[in-house]
């Protein structure tokens, strides 16, 4: 996926985003939307839905089931909050609506309902979008921006606690501090976004505490980090665009997620930054490009180390200003079958498609022990997983809760095994499938 390089947000006014799904020109109490003329129900004052029964009590069409959902519509909210949903089993669905307000939508408590084709607008404010404790809920379609370029409007796009089963999906988000946070919740997917950060200052773009989600198909420019996870398990973070931001993506505190398929490009600092002890991912068929620090880094914080995540089929383009491309400072982690363009070691005798002499990895003593010829090549590998520099025994020590010196030990140990093994195959004297060997 490759998305649209936009250099000022001034640009943006004058495109409104390649995949912004509407745009919203006022006249009187009507709008035109995708060029249809909406008529507009003016509210100054907000919507307080805390029991099934206010619906009607509203009179809003429907009757709440999946099938005859209440319909909260073409309605333009102005004044400090908009609406507000609580302790409800009724379906419903928000929808071709403008909200000038505060915060925009808050929901509590809530399941099976769409907020759709809305605009939330206005300088200063919280959420646009809040649902907490909900189930089974779609926001598509909606865009999230100030009626000025000069600040943003909401501290957080859509903020998403304690909840399940939900997508958010085709929206854009600009000038916000977060632009989408999810956390305590499983089973989100977050697919297809716009998200812009700040013209100045610091910006989130997704930031999630999540299990057994999706994040993929996501643009993201000018935040830091583009995406991050904390204490997030069993994921799925693919085919996103994060570039021309601080970092690319963050992984900290978080285990056996899929990173695939990823452009993280232009960065300030490095594509991926992965910390805090986080174990068991697999990185691959990601492609790194011009980041001014590594295309991957590997970074200890407070005696945690990141053990065990596996790199390989990935594509290293020029980051690091000229410098390794890849860095770990304890050597824990494996890389194979990867493509790093700064390799001047180019000689392949046996024409297997590897170079002969293995990458140096930053920071440690490890190795890509099969750096390959050409990119393309990372395509065409039925690699699916690569061997990694710590045993089996190691994993035992951090589990039981052995001292970090003991495992540091045993790791430099088992380093000087490989190198030695690793100048045998230099001389010919070792032939293994491995890439560790």
């Amino acid at each position: 996926m490759t998305c649209l390089g936009l250099r000022s947000i001034g640009f943006f006014c004058s495109i409104l985003l390649v995949n912004m799904p509407f745009c919203i020109l006022t006249t009187g109490n009507t709008v035109n939307i995708n060029d249809k003329t909406i008529a507009l129900a003016q509210l100054t004052s907000p919507i307080m839905i805390e029991d099934d029964n206010d619906f009607d009590s509203y009179g809003f069409p429907g009757s709440g089931t999946a099938e005859d959902p209440y319909l909260l519509s073409n309605l333009w909210i102005e004044g400090e909050n908009g609406i507000t949903i609580s302790n409800v089993d009724s379906h419903f669905v928000i929808t071709d609506c403008i909200f000038w307000t505060h915060t925009g939508a808050s929901i509590e408590n809530a399941r099976s309902f769409t907020i759709q084709n809305t605009e939330f607008r206005r300088h200063d404010g919280a959420e646009a979008v809040w649902i907490y404790y909900c189930n089974d809920f779609l926001i598509r379609n909606i865009t999230i921006y100030p009626d000025s370029i000069d600040y943003f409007s909401f501290n957080i796009g859509i903020y998403v606690l304690d909840s399940s089963n939900g997508i958010i999906d085709n929206s854009s988000i600009i000038n916000c501090t977060s632009g989408v946070g999810v956390k305590g919740s499983f089973n989100i997917t977050i697919t297809g976004n716009s998200i812009i950060g700040q013209k100045t200052g610091w910006a989130e773009g997704v930031s999630a505490t999540i299990s057994q989600s999706v994040i993929s198909r996501n643009c993201i420019t000018r935040t830091s980090p583009c995406i991050v996870l904390s204490s997030s398990n069993d994921n799925i973070i693919s085919e996103n665009d994060c570039f021309e931001g601080g970092l690319g993506i963050v992984v900290q505190e978080s285990q056996r997620n899929e990173i695939t398929s990823n452009l993280c490009r232009q960065n300030i600092y490095s594509g991926f930054y992965i910390s805090f002890g986080s174990s068991f991912n697999i990185i691959r068929e990601n492609r790194l490009e011009n980041n001014k620090e590594y295309g991957v880094k590997f970074v200890s914080r407070m005696n945690s180390i990141p053990i065990s995540n596996q790199v390989f089929r990935n594509v290293f383009i020029s980051n690091n200003q000229g410098g390794q491309q890849a860095y770990d400072d304890h050597g824990m982690n494996g890389f194979g079958y990867n493509y790093w363009s700064d390799w001047t070691y180019q000689n392949d005798e046996d024409n297997d498609g590897f170079y002969d002499e293995p990458y140096p990895i930053a920071g440690s003593s490890i190795f890509d022990h099969y750096p390959l010829v050409n990119e393309s090549l990372v395509y065409s590998l039925s690699i699916d997983s690569i061997p990694v520099p710590i045993s089996p025994r190691e994993i035992v020590i951090i589990i039981t809760g052995f001292s970090l010196f003991a495992v540091l030990v045993i790791h430099k140990l088992s380093q000087f095994i490989d190198s030695r093994r690793n100048r045998k195959r230099m001389e010919g004297g070792a032939t293994s499938a491995s890439p560790f060997i």
